[in-house]
């Protein structure tokens, strides 16, 4: 996501680095999500960059051109702001309801 418009030459596609990365982890892309992505995010300067798995969400904000991690236990009552989009905050409440319908019994 890009947040600054100058970066939108287009109107569709983002020169430089996007401000804002969520990545869920899916099975096999732990490593790739927490080492090579994250070192690539923060050589880019992505300003915040989280990472979702099935228990915690962490989120990566730069400062100084290094990460700062924050960690959160995920829940349905986990609200989290966006650092990067000041005024907004991500609920998970609807997130993991629909992430549920999606699993077999």
């Amino acid at each position: 996501m890009a947040c600054d418009r100058k970066k939108l030459s287009d109107g569709r596609s983002c020169r430089g680095a996007p401000d804002f990365v969520v990545e869920v982890v899916s099975d096999g892309s732990a490593k790739q999500d927490f080492v090579t992505k994250k070192a690539q995010y923060e050589k880019a300067g992505v300003r915040e960059y989280w990472v979702v798995d099935d228990e915690e969400v962490y989120k990566y904000m730069l400062s100084d051109g290094r990460y700062r991690e924050t960690a959160y236990a995920l829940s349905e009552e986990l609200r989290v702001d966006v650092g990067a989009l000041p005024g907004c905050s991500i609920s998970f409440r609807e997130i993991i309801a629909q992430a549920l319908q999606g699993r077999s019994p």
